[in-house]
């Protein structure tokens, strides 16, 4: 799991149009190749004891100032 989450996108490994792992995609995942259900505590519990952090992804406004932006 480590190599597949740090090394592949999800719509690489089978999760068209998602470039970005989410908790309920590497369950998906888990419970597709391993056949083993986890919750979604689970999956943060098993990222951490893999030496993996997750954090929750923010979104960029495409349409910001940049100029603006950086002023503030």
């Amino acid at each position: 799991m480590v190599q597949i989450v740090t090394m592949h996108t999800p719509d690489e490994v089978g999760f068209p149009n998602r470039k970005n792992w989410y908790v309920d995609i590497i369950r998906q995942w888990v419970q597709q190749n391993f056949e083993m259900q986890y919750i979604y505590t689970g999956i943060l519990d098993l990222l951490y004891r893999s030496n993996l952090s997750y954090t929750q992804s923010t979104y960029i406004l495409t349409k910001a100032n940049p100029q603006k932006q950086e002023e503030f």
